[in-house]
C-alpha cells in the first residue's frame, strides 16, 4: 500500500467514524472506532503523522458530539473532555509509533 493510499485511508477513516459518531447520537459512544485510523496513521507516518491525526480526530470528535446534541452542565467540560480524549489518542498513537520505530530498528 503506497503512502498516498494510506493517507487517503486515514482521512477517509477519520471522516467515516466522525459521521458514524454524529449519526449515532450523543448517547451511543463510538469513539473507540477513532483508534483504527489513528493506529494506521501512527504506524505508517510516525510521530508527526500521529500528531496530525490526534488533532484532527479530537476536533472531529468534539464537532460530531456537539452537533449530535451532547450537552454538559458547563461549557468548560467540553475543553476538559477534549483534552482527555486527546491524551488517550496521543498515548495510543505514541505507543504505536514507538513500536514501529523499535521494530524497524530491530530489523
Amino acid at each position: 500500500m503506497g503512502t498516498v493510499s494510506i493517507a487517503v485511508s486515514v482521512v477517509s477513516g477519520v471522516l467515516l467514524v466522525g459521521v458514524v459518531d454524529y449519526l449515532s447520537g450523543a448517547e451511543i459512544r463510538v469513539y473507540p472506532l477513532y483508534f483504527v485510523p489513528l493506529s494506521l496513521a501512527a504506524w505508517h507516518f510516525g510521530k508527526a503523522g500521529a500528531a496530525l491525526a490526534v488533532i484532527a480526530i479530537t476536533a472531529i470528535w468534539v464537532v460530531s458530539n456537539f452537533t449530535a446534541g451532547m450537552a454538559y452542565s458547563a461549557d468548560y467540560i467540553w475543553w476538559v473532555n477534549a483534552f482527555a480524549q486527546a491524551v488517550a489518542f496521543s498515548t495510543v498513537a505514541g505507543l504505536l509509533s514507538l513500536a514501529r520505530t523499535l521494530l524497524d530498528h530491530e530489523r
